[in-house]
């Protein structure tokens, strides 16, 4: 049961059956903030330069693997 579940009078099945929902609902919130964060970046690089390209590389804070470019 551990140790917080005694005092606060938490069973054994009730903890099973609303932690995988709050977990769930933390892990997504989280991850659509990050989203939010990365995008919010991108289009500030994108506004201050004009170059997409350079936006999305700035934004994400990482350089592309090997991708041609077009002359």
């Amino acid at each position: 049961m551990g140790l917080v579940g005694r005092p606060l009078g938490i069973a054994k099945t009730e903890t099973l059956s609303f932690l995988p929902i709050i977990l769930l609902a933390i892990i997504f919130g989280l991850s659509s903030d990050y989203e939010i964060f990365v995008v919010s970046r991108i289009k500030e690089h994108f506004t201050k330069n004009g170059d997409a390209r350079q936006a999305v590389i700035m934004g994400t804070g990482s350089p592309p693997v090997s991708s041609p470019r077009p002359r």
